[in-house]
């Protein structure tokens, strides 16, 4: 006799499988960096001091670092690979010194990685962080207006929130 047992990824873990076989961006070099002399005015948070890029793929922090050299960027992404590559960049990164050094004392020095769903909504205490970074998650979501809320309570009082959707047609 056979037994047929069907299962269902959830949405994250359907997620999470698309990107670690397809990590975002996955047109870019493996060894691209930000260019130097790069306007980024447009993600400057000059009283930030700890920022959150949420669903940040391979390379967004990278340009939230360069822009925010003051600050301590937070990197949360579900996929690993993507993380790995973000990572290998980072350290690229110092050995070109695109980013000041100074940041590398430890580690990857101002940008943490953690590999994790943002959408749990329990991996930060509340007023963490001076400025939220999202950008081409919240499509992503079957609850959108629950995972701005959870981003919302992970801001201090003015945090900036700097979030990009994509048009439902694009």
């Amino acid at each position: 006799r056979l037994k047929i047992v069907v299962t269902t990824m959830s949405d994250s873990e359907q997620l999470r499988s698309q990107y670690e076989e397809y990590s975002y961006p996955g047109h870019l070099p493996y060894f691209a960096l930000p260019n130097r002399g790069q306007d980024l005015a447009s993600i400057a948070f000059p009283e930030a001091n700890q920022i959150l890029v949420a669903g940040c793929g391979n390379f967004e922090p990278l340009v939230v670092a360069a822009a925010n050299p003051h600050a301590e960027i937070t990197a949360v992404d579900l996929s690993q690979n993507s993380l790995t590559i973000l990572e290998r960049r980072l350290l690229y990164a110092k050995c070109t010194q695109v980013l000041p050094h100074h940041w590398f004392s430890e580690g990857f020095g101002k940008v943490k990685t953690m590999c994790a769903d943002v959408e749990q909504g329990d991996l930060f205490e509340s007023h963490s962080f001076d400025a939220v970074v999202c950008t081409g998650v919240l499509h992503h979501s079957s609850a959108p207006g629950k995972m701005i809320s959870i981003l919302s309570r992970w801001m201090r009082p003015g945090a900036m929130l700097r979030l990009m959707q994509y048009a439902p047609h694009s």
